[in-house]
């Protein structure tokens, strides 16, 4: 009997989730003090709706600050769905690849200094990118264009992360990025290089692949600027979290090493001169 009872109420926390979800959703002076208009952002209230309907993710929270106000912050779906515990506004999540809107945020106050233009060719400044070619149709190509910093930050690149199936590659930057996770040291500039070397999987500006385009991006701000990234306080945006609910998640340990799970698919290990060993390398 206790069991059922647990089960209705699971049953009725869910029910009442969606139908609150599908009750229209006030948006008054909060969304007027920070100039956003309350029948978009209904509309924004649907499409979150309906990716959660569609079990594309299984709880959102949706924020948006404009003119130092906060004008919208709603939460969708279910924080934990087995608990039918729907989703709070102090959730705490797992994020990823957060470097890339601070690198992509750097890029933007340099530009805002105007020490580049968006569509300058990166070549410029990184002369690795002068001559990139791509992988198509079972062969290189001339890039019919060069790459630049809008590119980058649009991942249009033609960049990628892992390998193109059949393309030749010389596995150095796979083998640098491995290092770089152990702590050994490796710069933008060497990466960056390395990189270069590979084919891209597209011609610039002509697709879309979430890919290594931020690391390159900066590399190009630290040949912008004329110094490295962490040295460069003209632009660090960099926020201090002192809070009990941050930390890095470093969760394979290997041969004494914690390494990222990405890196641990493409490497042996470190051979006895600290390089990393490429998986297959010798086959």
């Amino acid at each position: 009997m206790k069991r059922r009872a647990v089960i209705c109420c699971a049953v009725l926390t869910v029910m009442a989730a969606l139908l609150a979800a599908q009750q229209p959703r006030p948006h008054g002076e909060e969304a007027l003090a920070a100039g956003l208009n309350p029948e978009v952002l209904a509309r924004i209230d649907a499409a979150m709706e309906r990716q959660v309907a569609e079990k594309s993710v299984a709880g959102i929270l949706a924020l948006i600050y404009r003119n130092g106000h906060r004008g919208y912050f709603e939460a969708f779906g279910m924080q934990d769905i087995e608990a039918a515990k729907p989703m709070q506004k102090d959730a705490i999540f797992r994020l990823m690849s957060m470097t890339k809107p601070v690198i992509a945020l750097a890029a933007l106050t340099l530009y805002d200094a105007g020490l580049f233009a968006l569509d300058d060719p990166i070549s410029r400044y990184c002369p690795e990118w002068a001559a990139p070619q791509v992988w198509e149709d079972g062969r290189l190509v001339p890039a019919r264009t060069e790459i630049t910093p809008r590119m980058l930050m649009s991942h249009s690149s033609g960049l990628y992360y892992g390998r193109l199936e059949g393309a030749p590659t010389t596995g150095a930057a796979a083998r640098l990025a491995y290092e770089a996770n152990l702590g050994l040291p490796v710069t933008l500039r060497e990466y960056s290089e390395a990189v270069a070397k590979d084919p891209l999987a597209f011609h610039p500006g002509e697709g879309y692949q979430y890919s290594t385009s931020i690391d390159i991006l900066g590399r190009y701000l630290e040949a912008v600027a004329g110094k490295p990234l962490d040295l460069n306080t003209e632009f660090q945006p960099i926020v201090q979290m002192n809070s009990t609910s941050t930390q890095h998640f470093s969760e394979i340990v290997f041969e004494g090493h914690s390494i990222e799970a990405s890196a641990f698919d493409a490497y042996d290990g470190i051979d006895e001169k600290g390089k990393a060993v490429l998986m297959l390398e010798d086959a």
